[in-house]
């Protein structure tokens, strides 16, 4: 895509990225994103001054050519169209703001992080995401994480075909790069519900439902090892009216009340197991502000996600590396 100006052609890149949660973002990073604006918003008015200029220009160039502006009057010309358009909010308006999103659809405008966090009637309050809106002439730039753009971060500079509109957009991708979670944080965030359905499932059919059965099942399968016994060491003369017995018990779900031997360790130790992971899946962090009270909202997040990340490598390697490696090695079998 290309956009002419003054007949010079220019590549135009999109300024328009969003990032995916879990996203938990401190004070410093907050700071920065003051410093970034505030180190480009005189850059973006000098911009926006050359734009107008070189559209004055442009139009009296081309009123000329038509023959509609005598070269004597360009100057007076030239004056009152800067003076028209500089009168326009399309040109002059400037605008900065911060919004601070919370509970119950309650708002905080400031135009710094460093004013809003330090307002003292706030300091009870979670923040449950952010707006950046700055407007220059025509000039604007969205930075929203959790509002109307929906619930991750998005980051929007218009228009694209300015140059200081990419160099701000390019410093402001920077910086959400900075904040962005690794992907398996992302993956863990997205298949959160999945692990959720599985828990519960889990729960219904490992601690309730296959308790329940092989607790009433119990003759069956006294009667079924037994067999398996007589079979073992081959049915004689003397054991064929015990393997008849069995037979029939086996077919006709005889019960004479014989309880069966409970469910083992290694069956509980497996669902115990898989319920720990589980729960693991469904408590993935999602977003978290370093201000007021989000401050201990996100020290528990990251204490969560350091635990997280040497629980499941230690479980993995307890239950399922080591017990392999073993038994390729030929020094115990898989389930010992």
């Amino acid at each position: 895509m290309t956009y002419k100006l003054n007949s010079v052609a220019k590549l135009i890149y999109p300024t328009t990225r969003k990032l995916t949660r879990p996203l938990l973002v401190d004070t410093a990073q907050l700071a920065q994103l003051d410093l970034i604006i505030d180190e480009n918003i005189d850059g973006l008015r000098q911009a926006r001054d050359k734009e107008l200029h070189a559209k004055v220009e442009e139009d009296i160039a081309e009123a000329r050519s038509k023959g509609k502006l005598k070269a004597e009057d360009a100057e007076k010309q030239r004056l009152s169209d800067l003076k028209y358009w500089k009168g326009t909010d399309t040109w002059s308006e400037e605008k900065r703001t911060i919004t601070i999103y919370l509970s119950k659809g309650r708002e905080i405008e400031a135009q710094r992080f460093s004013e809003a966090i330090v307002h003292s009637q706030s300091q009870d309050e979670i923040p449950l995401g952010f707006l950046i809106y700055l407007k220059v002439g025509p000039v604007t730039a969205h930075v929203d994480l959790h509002g109307a753009w929906g619930d991750d971060l998005m980051i929007k500079v218009k228009p694209s075909e300015w140059e200081k509109s990419q160099e701000l957009f390019g410093l402001l991708v920077n910086w959400a790069r900075d904040v962005e979670p690794p992907w398996w944080q992302q993956m863990w965030l997205k298949a959160s519900g999945v692990f959720g359905a599985m828990l519960l499932f889990l729960v219904m059919f490992g601690f309730v439902i296959i308790p329940l059965v092989n607790r009433g099942d119990g003759a069956k399968e006294m009667y079924k090892q037994e067999a398996r016994k007589l079979l073992e060491r081959g049915i004689n003369p003397g054991s064929q009216q015990r393997a008849l017995e069995l037979l029939l018990a086996i077919e006709s779900d005889y019960d004479p009340g014989t309880p069966r031997k409970p469910m083992g360790i290694k069956y509980w130790s497996y669902v115990l197991l898989s319920a720990i992971f589980l729960l693991i899946g469904t408590s993935s962090p999602s977003l978290a502000l370093g201000f007021w009270k989000g401050r201990e909202q996100l020290a528990r997040w990251r204490i969560w996600i350091r635990i997280v990340t040497v629980t499941i490598p230690t479980l993995l390697l307890t239950f399922i590396a080591i017990p392999w490696l073993l038994y390729w090695l030929h020094l115990a079998p898989p389930n010992s």
